[in-house]
């Protein structure tokens, strides 16, 4: 297929950029920038204020963070534009949109250049020329650019002082860091554009990105690391469309197979080798991100305002709704990461729907909208793990865009319920009169099993049963 040989090259270019952070003369014109002795005074001064919240156990993680730190604000510099080669205004607007971008010349092709944005003078008309370089030897002395200027450079810096980087490519538009961290023996999302150190929801989330493909690129393998940066699975891989997920499989495991292969050391060769298959094996488990903390997830802050909102990174309130994979899905609310509405499709007893809305609104909703109108005979609720006073004691279900009728239908009501325990299954059958097609479903509570006590709604599962 056409599609999965564009995608190969794609990737095998990716495998490429990693080793250039192995030339030992690039590494140390890379330690020659690095205000080594600071960057650790500030290191240990952190942990020395951190009441022992850091030990030196921390130290190398923190140093990460310092150099985020020193990176952002004294080192590269963000370009949206470029200023006015010739009178130094600021005032410069593009000459061609980005599918049209002037080729580079020989000097430019030096510096792995493989585009060059034009920008008019609004003063002096004069054209400069913007280089998108990637060769990070040159970088170090341009020290400025984009996201894939500022991944790049950062990652040779990381790799100069001895961390083990990858670099990490979004299909739908960004690049950023991993950095492995031997306390917490995992790769960590490192984004030097945003100094932003393990908030991998950042993006889906904070910018509000659809992403479909994120890959990762370490001199020790490929690997398709998209789940972890995304809430929810299902969603994901409806529009992950480019390629067959058995191929792109298939292929992340042979260059990484390909990459341990040129380890001469065996002991290293086993250790990484190891490492890929514990990651791969705890990705196929994973349903999307599990990241501890949901806070901080702001929109883009690189690039100027009128630059981000363009691109519809300046984020905005959560959008309550999900396209799984059979229905979209809508709801009042929930409590993410970990307690989304879409846990209740999950048919696992050790997740739920929690939705803290409910003590303010006095109701909360699920909505189920299909592609094909459906009959609902029976459905069921699970209740969730703790709190009794939170469990849902009344509601309607309520079908809409049925007989052709705008106005939503009744198709069943309970009022006073109770659930025996926790965890405990019921269900409940449709008359055979409310019994119709419709293609949307919305499950509407307006009670719990003690108002006065419950500080919101929580449901373990929601399985539905249709007619054939």
């Amino acid at each position: 297929m056409a599609a999965e040989h564009a995608f190969r090259a794609a990737l095998l270019a990716g495998q490429q950029v990693p080793f250039r952070y192995e030339d030992a003369r690039l590494l140390e014109q890379a330690v020659a920038v690095i205000p080594l002795d600071d960057i650790a005074n500030r290191t240990q001064a952190r942990i020395d204020s951190s009441l022992g919240a850091l030990s030196e156990e921390d130290f190398a993680d923190v140093q990460v963070l310092e150099l985020l730190r020193w990176f952002k604000r004294d080192f590269f510099k963000w370009v949206d534009k470029p200023a006015c080669s010739r009178c130094g205004n600021h005032e410069t607007m593009p000459v061609r949109s980005p599918e049209h971008n002037s080729r580079p010349t020989a000097e430019e092709a030096k510096g792995q250049a493989k585009k060059v944005e034009l920008f008019s003078c609004r003063l002096c008309k004069t054209v400069t020329r913007f280089p998108r370089f990637n060769a990070p030897r040159l970088l170090l002395t341009t020290r400025r650019g984009r996201c894939g200027e500022w991944a790049n450079c950062f990652a040779l810096l990381l790799r100069a002082i001895g961390y083990e980087v990858r670099w990490v490519r979004d299909w739908s538009d960004h690049v950023w860091v991993e950095v492995w961290s031997s306390k917490l023996s995992r790769f960590v999302h490192c984004d030097p554009c945003e100094e932003a150190w393990d908030k991998p929801l950042l993006y889906s989330v904070g910018w509000n990105k659809r992403l479909n493909y994120v890959l990762a690129f370490g001199r020790h393998g490929v690997t398709d690391v998209t789940k972890r940066y995304v809430p929810c699975w299902d969603e994901t891989l409806a529009r992950r469309t480019l390629v067959r997920e058995p191929w792109l499989s298939s292929m992340c495991e042979l260059l990484s197979s390909q990459c341990t292969a040129l380890m001469f050391d065996s002991e290293e060769r086993n250790l990484w080798t190891s490492r890929n298959a514990e990651e791969l094996q705890g990705l196929r488990r994973s349903s999307g991100a599990n990241a501890s903390d949901h806070t901080g997830l702001s929109g883009r802050q690189s690039g100027s305002e009128s630059w981000r909102r363009e691109r519809g990174e300046i984020g905005q309130a959560k959008r309550n709704r999900y396209k799984l994979r059979n229905f979209v899905l809508t709801f009042s609310g929930e409590n993410s990461p970990e307690e989304n509405a879409y846990c209740l499709f999950d048919r696992r007893n050790d997740t739920k729907w929690l939705d803290f809305s409910f003590k303010t609104r006095g109701e909360a909703f699920i909505g189920l909208e299909f592609e094909q109108k459906v009959i609902l005979k029976t459905y069921e609720f699970v209740s969730a793990n703790d709190e009794p006073t939170r469990d849902p004691s009344a509601w309607n279900v309520e079908g809409e865009g049925g007989s052709g009728s705008a106005d939503p239908v009744v198709l069943h009501t309970v009022r006073e319920e109770r659930f025996e325990g926790r965890h405990h299954a019921k269900r409940y059958v449709l008359e055979e009169s409310k019994r119709v097609a419709v293609k949307k479903l919305v499950f509407r509570f307006c009670g719990v099993s003690d108002v006065n006590h419950a500080n919101s709604i929580q449901l373990s599962q929601l399985n539905l049963d249709f007619e054939k």
